[in-house]
């Protein structure tokens, strides 16, 4: 999750490239930079929301591993970030 990403995609993909390997430092992400993988960036927006009681309408990422009430944020995609099999990176 991140605030305040760029909004391009080609100022998106310079983001990853100068924050991989703090990424990786940090956060082990990606597991392996020899293995297949997927990264899913996501907006933080407004922070975490609690999960209304009819999800009905809602579209929200759920954090199980967060023990507080407000463990969701808003499912906005800004981009995923990857490595196939054939070990080219893509970008969506």
């Amino acid at each position: 999750m991140v605030k305040n990403f760029p909004l391009t995609k080609s100022s998106r993909i310079a983001w990853w490239e100068k924050n991989k390997d703090l990424l990786k430092s940090q956060y082990n992400l990606p597991p392996e930079y020899n293995d297949t993988f997927m990264i899913f960036i996501v907006n933080f927006g407004n922070g975490y929301k609690v999960m209304p009681r009819s999800a009905r309408g809602s579209d929200l990422l759920c954090f199980d591993d967060i023990k507080i009430e407000a463990n969701c944020v808003d499912k906005d995609l800004l981009i995923t970030i990857g490595r196939g099999t054939g070990g080219d990176m893509f970008f969506r």
